[in-house]
């Protein structure tokens, strides 16, 4: 019998926790605070609604958010410097695309990595891939770990297919799964994904129409990791039915790891907010 793996109860629970954080600070004085920034275009109307949401999670768990605008990328550097220093603003999030490659690099190279709450910058990527622990997952790898542990699904010992090589997700998240002792397999699209998806006990999807019916055995997992906020995932309904119907464990992408991801968010800012006072 599958089951279907739903975000909101995993992110319930994250935003518990991360509200009860933030009131222990708020009774020190210290208030979390996550700016929010959107650079041109900002990711139209995906970064929009990807703003709205996060502005949503923050006020749940008790964290100020604040918004800006700019209009491009020529004050990224002087911006990015100001909120380094500001000991107000505990996490920062860019909305991306930014407008080039080279506000993308700029972003990676100056911004702190204790007030990276998504894992963006070059240092938090570092320390994340050596297994350092002093930097912040991308948002959307710590949620599908989260929703993994919250649903008791067992990764040591066992295969992950990991479809989609991205720094948001594919290469942190193979880290992340490597060091609870699974083996991991990146792919791309154009591996042989059926062999190595229906020999792999999880699956991760993070691109489309890679995936078939031979991919899918009973008792797999398959997180969707499709874009909830345009509504257009990476598997059709008719995959994840399918897969369901085979026996596979699946969190699709409408309700499954994106939903976990907005909640992580807040805690990662909430968390940043006690690194920068000595409190964790």
């Amino acid at each position: 019998m599958s089951r279907i793996l739903y975000g909101q109860p995993v992110a319930e629970a994250i935003t518990s926790k991360a509200a009860e954080m933030a009131a222990n600070l708020r009774a020190r004085g210290i208030v979390p605070a996550l700016a929010l920034i959107r650079v041109g275009t900002g990711g139209g109307a995906a970064g929009a609604e990807y703003e709205r949401l996060a502005v949503e999670a923050c006020a749940a768990a008790n964290v100020e958010a604040y918004c800006a605008y700019m209009p491009d990328a020529t004050r990224l550097e002087s911006n990015l410097d100001n909120i380094n220093r500001d000991p107000s603003i505990h996490g920062a999030v860019f909305l991306r695309p930014l407008t080039d490659g080279d506000a993308e690099d700029l972003l990676r190279r100056k911004l702190d990595r204790f007030k990276d709450v998504n894992g963006v910058s070059l240092s938090s990527l570092a320390a994340i891939f050596v297994g350092h622990g002093e930097a912040f997952m991308p948002c959307p790898a710590k949620a599908a770990m989260e929703l993994l542990d919250y649903y008791g699904v067992e990764l040591s010992g066992k295969r992950v297919a990991i479809i989609g090589r991205s720094l948001t997700v594919g290469k942190p998240l193979g880290m992340l799964m490597l060091e609870r002792d699974a083996t991991v397999t990146l792919c791309h699209a154009d591996d042989n994904v059926t062999d190595i998806c229906s020999a792999s006990d999880v699956i991760v999807c993070g691109m489309p129409d890679v995936l078939s019916r031979d991919c899918f055995r009973a008792g797999q997992t398959l997180l969707d990791l499709g874009d909830n906020i345009t509504g257009k995932g990476n598997l059709s309904a008719t995959d994840l039915d399918t897969a369901s119907s085979l026996g596979v464990n699946v969190a699709p992408h409408d309700s499954g790891v994106p939903v976990v991801s907005h909640a992580v968010l807040a805690l990662h800012t909430v968390q940043a907010a006690a690194l920068q006072n000595g409190l964790m």
